[in-house]
């Protein structure tokens, strides 16, 4: 914490710590919280096709609200065009020491 960041234990994996690096990215800038579940996936879809030899890594995060129901019918679409894709609730605290948090 000498440096200015939040360091914590990481609570998974002993011997490992969880740093918070915060990153602004102005205000011109869409995040995760503009783009739906839907945009995701194509744009995933898109670089698995004209991009990658491999599969793309991709974590898709989705509104449990509103989205939710809706994860079935997207792999089903999906199914042929991605080779594997993660899914996140976009809601905050789903679990400790989350990847992406917005901060203020």
């Amino acid at each position: 914490e000498e440096t200015g960041y939040k360091i914590e234990d990481d609570q998974h994996t002993p011997n490992t710590c969880c740093v918070e690096i915060p990153v602004s990215l102005g205000s011109k800038i869409r995040t995760i919280s503009n783009i739906s579940m839907w945009e995701q996936l194509s744009l995933a879809a898109f670089l698995q096709k004209y991009w990658a030899d491999n599969q793309v890594s991709c974590t898709v995060t989705f509104d449990p609200k509103t989205e939710g129901e809706s994860l079935k019918p997207a792999l089903e679409y999906f199914q042929y065009q991605l080779k594997g894709v993660s899914f996140l609730p976009k809601a905050s605290g789903s679990y400790a020491q989350m990847p992406y948090e917005k901060i203020s």
